[in-house]
């Protein structure tokens, strides 16, 4: 595995150390990316600060002839955890003269024959 130079520092496996691919075959490989939260700086940090930083570099695998690279690219985020209070601020009740006023304003009546 070869970082690229712009990559964040992350660890990356593979969950086997070898693998056989029969010929015309194909086989899977689970790869995992590990970087803790607390290592991925703020994109908004300052006005200099790229918009997103990157985990990314090469897997190599190699035979006794041929040698295949497979790039990996990781754009981590951090996440906040935003709570809200269970909290519930009343409502100032309505001033008694404005609800007077609601109940006295006359509702307009159409006229017959007007």
């Amino acid at each position: 595995m070869r970082p690229s130079q712009k990559s964040l520092k992350a660890t990356v496996s593979l969950a086997q150390d070898s693998v056989t691919v029969p010929a015309g075959g194909s086989v899977g490989v689970d790869v995992r990316i590990t970087l803790p939260a607390t290592e991925v700086p703020s994109g908004i940090a300052s006005p200099k600060s790229p918009w997103f930083y990157e985990v990314s570099g090469n897997l190599r695998f190699t035979s006794a002839d041929q040698t295949l690279n497979m790039p990996y690219l990781m754009v981590p985020r951090t996440l906040s955890n935003v709570k809200a209070a269970e909290t519930v601020t009343p409502r100032a009740p309505a001033s008694p003269s404005a609800t007077r006023a609601a109940r006295s304003t006359p509702t307009p009546r159409s006229t017959p024959g007007a």
